[in-house]
């Protein structure tokens, strides 16, 4: 969110309703409400170039993440 490309936290707070929407679509009505659910883009963490990892969304830790390859103009 803080980086130069000038769109600020756009691309997380797009991110975060299609997955939540994803996963419950996944969870049976019946289950409890997993906790991945309830992390709000306002309280997460990202991390660029972090291991080899490219972009790290960390939300809550042992929570949920999310790992982004970032492949721009690549041949792959």
């Amino acid at each position: 969110p803080t980086e130069t490309h000038g769109l600020g936290d756009a691309f997380l707070r797009l991110l975060v309703p299609l997955l939540q929407k994803r996963e419950a679509e996944r969870v049976p009505s019946t289950w409890p409400v997993p906790a991945a659910l309830d992390w709000n883009p306002d309280q997460v963490i990202v991390e660029t170039e972090w291991m080899n990892i490219d972009i790290l969304v960390r939300a809550q830790p042992g929570v949920f993440v999310c790992v982004i390859e970032n492949k721009v103009d690549s041949p792959e």
